[in-house]
């Protein structure tokens, strides 16, 4: 018997785990926590995701398993993590998924610039880098997506705007932080920079 894909799905973040490309907590609760994830962009209606930094799986391959209807581009800057990442989306039988091997903010500066309506991401980068980057490859009217606990970390409206974000939302799903911030006009051509981590906006 063909196993179902939310088991082929498993066992994909278990080998991942296995190669130290997921952290220490069970994988159902990285499952669970990519499963919101999954409600936030149904809300947004993509049709074109970028999942920033993608590592063993997370949130992409469980939003491309969930979401057929919608391209899932998956950006990873290390090539192990990139060959795993394909080898899942072969067994999990993925034609809308593909993975780009690369810096994000070299692919925002060329091949993937403002090609999206929604980019997800989780423990990717600080705030201020994270937003630099997504805002590049968003279209205008698209959504920025972030795992993350407004509570802890800032997200000023004025360098969001630098950005051509309107101010970040902090919204909870299914007991999860994560802050929404939606593009409203073409980021500057400047944007991203090539090392923004160097020197962030905030």
């Amino acid at each position: 018997m063909t196993p179902r894909p939310e088991a082929r799905l498993i066992a994909c973040l278990e080998e991942a785990q296995s190669a130290g490309y997921l952290g220490p907590a069970p994988v159902g609760t990285h499952y669970e926590h990519a499963l919101a994830h999954l409600e936030i962009v149904r809300r947004c209606a993509a049709s074109e995701l970028c999942d920033l930094g993608t590592g063993g799986g997370l949130p992409g391959l469980v939003l491309a398993v969930h979401l057929p209807e919608v391209r899932v581009t998956m950006v990873e800057a290390m090539h192990r993590r990139a060959l795993l990442l394909r080898h899942a989306i072969e067994r999990l039988r993925l034609p809308n998924t593909v993975v780009y091997d690369g810096r994000a903010e070299a692919l925002a500066r060329s091949a993937l610039r403002e090609s999206f309506d929604v980019v997800t991401a989780r423990a990717f980068a600080p705030p201020a880098v994270t937003a630099e980057i997504g805002a590049a490859l968003l279209c205008s009217g698209g959504s920025l997506v972030v795992s993350d606990s407004p509570a802890r970390t800032p997200w000023p409206a004025d360098q969001l705007g630098v950005l051509g974000l309107r101010e970040a939302v902090p919204v909870t799903e299914a007991g999860y932080g994560f802050v929404i911030a939606r593009k409203d006009r073409p980021a500057e051509a400047k944007f991203p920079r090539r090392a923004p981590a160097k020197r962030p906006l905030w």
